[in-house]
């Protein structure tokens, strides 16, 4: 429940439902939990309570930060514009757990509050190490564009068809039936690129 009001931006009533549940006593929230509750924080902004939590409530509740939870941590930061402070809990608190995840994280908070400075130095270094990623090539000329660099998108789009990088691309599925006269069904699948082609046909009635 703590989790689906998250993810539908419903951050205080997550909250309550948190702190309601630790003051009955009756379950104990585990790291799945809390990571519904930082999602809930990451969404509304709230970093000092974000903070309480899982500074202050994890030791209480014998939960240890794993890498989810620690990601959570640098979304919330990095979307209340914090990032000097994310970048700094990666580095010091994910010494031996930070990963691509993490690190795109940040990235794309940069995009956000337009830190090219901190991008570049870190988009340069994921695309060292991850260079068949599309998605932090595509997150680098996105910060160029926002800031107007059009010649340094140019290169890393340039980057991406010369080493056949290729974003891939969003699914959706839709059911139609097949034709007026009969009531077969067809299973279509439609591309990001705005194909839209059948994959399946149904035998079942209606």
């Amino acid at each position: 429940m703590i989790s689906a009001y998250a993810q539908h931006g419903r951050a205080g009533e997550a909250i309550s439902l948190f702190e309601e549940i630790l003051q009955e006593g009756s379950l104990k929230p585990d790291s799945i939990t809390l990571t519904a509750v930082l999602l809930a924080c990451s969404h509304r902004g709230l970093v000092e309570k974000a903070k309480e939590i899982y500074y202050g409530m994890m030791p209480q509740l014998d939960i240890l930060p794993d890498v989810q939870l620690q990601s959570y941590m640098v979304d919330v930061l990095g979307r209340a514009g914090r990032l000097g402070e994310a970048e700094r809990f990666i580095r010091e608190e994910m010494q031996h757990s930070s990963n691509d995840v993490t690190w795109k994280t940040l990235l794309a908070a940069c995009m956000k509050w337009d830190d090219v400075d901190r991008a570049e130095r870190i988009g340069s270094v994921l695309m060292k190490e991850y260079p068949d990623d599309a998605s932090v090539h595509v997150l680098m000329a996105k910060v160029f564009a926002r800031v107007g660099r059009w010649e340094d998108r140019d290169r890393i789009q340039q980057i991406m068809r010369e080493s056949h990088v290729r974003k891939t691309p969003a699914l959706s599925w839709i059911e139609t039936m097949a034709s007026p006269t009969n009531l077969w069904w067809r299973i279509n699948l439609i591309l990001a690129s705005r194909r839209f082609m059948p994959v399946w046909m149904l035998s079942t009635r209606r």
